[in-house]
């Protein structure tokens, strides 16, 4: 038997090798030297205490960066990973899913390739893949991106949701009725659709975009902060070394007064004595 640490951060204890023979995120963490043994068992106990994944405490944490973590999850399930960049949605593939069904299994369909639609997870497990392969098809094919960009997806308006698609089908089924101007309304109306669903993708990578630019913007704003902080500091002690050169300044001005009263006070003696010997002389002279 193993420990029973909950190496995969799901809640509860767990033996050290995953299901299936996966092996465990945290072990795989602290191999990649993300992680120490002692902060895992941190990571552990905040995410039991706040109902995180082990994953979102440690990106939380500045530990390990969202990239390092899907790159993780996909080694783990053994899927293929796609960073960011590399995420682009097509029509064809969006229209196999509801915006219900994604937001409830945390997917979202990105393109089909060779007939198999291909869906962005941030977290896999068991019950999320049987449910994708349930709604997409055996041979669905999932891949693993940093949680921010799907859940840009997932709040953008590239899926309908159910309701949506059955009023568009209700609208198909009038457009013989309509008259020749309303049809190229309808058309121009699609064009418009298509367009915006090109763009979608763009959106979503501009939105998760500044999502990263916010938090190098806070970054930024606690390095102004502590170089102001600096700034305090190096003048305050600008004005000591001032201060501190004054006093000494004066010191200097003090002793050279002094050494120029003893100057002066000993040429007085010199010629005070000099006059004592011209008068003894004279005094000498008179006996």
């Amino acid at each position: 038997m193993g420990v029973t640490v909950d190496y995969n951060g799901n809640g509860g204890s767990h033996e050290v090798e995953a299901p299936n023979g996966r092996p465990p995120l945290g072990a795989m963490l602290i191999e990649g030297d993300f992680l120490t043994e002692a902060q895992l068992v941190e990571a552990l106990e905040e995410g039991a205490e706040k109902g995180e994944r082990l994953g979102e405490v440690v990106v939380r944490r500045g530990w390990a960066t969202e990239d390092e973590v899907a790159k993780l999850l996909a080694e783990q399930w053994q899927l293929g990973y796609v960073d960011r960049a590399s995420i682009w949605f097509d029509g064809q593939a969006l229209g196999r899913m509801t915006r219900e069904d994604a937001q409830r299994l945390e997917a979202l369909p990105t393109s089909v390739q060779d007939g198999r639609v291909v869906v962005a997870v941030a977290e896999p497990t068991e019950q999320r893949l049987t449910a994708l392969k349930a709604i997409m098809g055996d041979d669905a094919v999932v891949v693993v991106v940093p949680r921010s960009a799907l859940d840009a997806g997932l709040r953008s308006d590239l899926l309908t949701g159910s309701r949506d698609t059955e009023d568009a089908h209700t609208k198909e089924d009038d457009v013989s009725a309509k008259s020749t101007d309303s049809i190229a309304e309808d058309d121009a109306g699609q064009a418009f659709a298509a367009a915006e669903t090109d763009l979608a993708p763009t959106l979503v990578a501009l939105e998760a975009a500044v999502g990263d630019a916010s938090v190098l913007q806070a970054s930024l704003g606690e390095l102004g902060e502590r170089l102001v902080e600096i700034m305090d500091d190096l003048t305050d002690a600008a004005a000591q070394l001032m201060a501190n050169a004054s006093a000494r300044a004066e010191d200097e001005a003090r002793i050279n007064r002094l050494e120029e009263q003893l100057t002066q006070r000993t040429e007085l003696g010199e010629s005070l004595k000099s006059q004592l010997a011209s008068l003894s002389e004279t005094l000498e002279s008179f006996s």
